[in-house]
């Protein structure tokens, strides 16, 4: 499920910043891809293999922080992507997992001499991690943000970083500095 409601990321836009080639790739994967707005339904399907949170840009009442936080402690898996926003009850949740997340932008000056905006992060080296073990070629995350794990955690999560990006990048805190265009 694909959750909406939050001002997400569309599943169905096809724009650089949108979900549609992720639909594309879960659909090719065979799996059911549906959205989810739970201001209608009221919960999170029991059906539910895995609940995608998409870029919100407006964050989550208590009730849906207690929703979330419920689906997760019973095994729920969730995959969530943040824009460089402020978000607090949604990054309290994840924090109690290890996720320390910053105020900046990655600024990539390789993906720039490789045509992309500065503000898309580019990979090349991947942790040993299931997810990641037989990625052989670059990835892009446009509009990444730096985010630390902290190991020791009230929750006991064990966290396993996937990717780091190039050496050449830096996280850039000064974000008014960007779109005057002179990080």
């Amino acid at each position: 499920y694909i959750l909406q409601g939050h001002e997400e990321r569309a599943i169905a836009d096809d724009k650089p910043l949108g979900w549609s080639g992720a639909k594309r790739e879960l659909d090719s994967a065979m799996y059911a891809v549906e959205t989810l707005n739970w201001f209608k339904t009221g919960e999170i399907p029991a059906d539910a293999d895995l609940l995608i949170i998409p870029g919100p840009r407006n964050d989550f009442q208590e009730a849906e922080i207690d929703r979330l936080g419920d689906y997760i402690e019973k095994g729920g898996s969730a995959r969530f992507t943040l824009d460089p926003s402020v978000l607090p009850n949604l990054e309290r949740l994840l924090g109690a997992y290890g996720f320390i997340f910053y105020e900046d932008i990655i600024l990539d000056p390789l993906s720039q001499q490789m045509g992309f905006d500065p503000m898309v992060a580019s990979v090349s080296s991947y942790e040993s991690h299931p997810v990641t073990k037989d990625f052989r070629a670059a990835t892009f995350y446009p509009v990444a943000r730096s985010l630390e794990l902290k190991y020791s955690n009230s929750k006991k999560a064990e966290l396993k970083p996937i990717a780091r990006t190039t050496t050449q990048s830096w996280s850039e805190t000064d974000l008014k500095s960007i779109e005057d265009g002179a990080p």
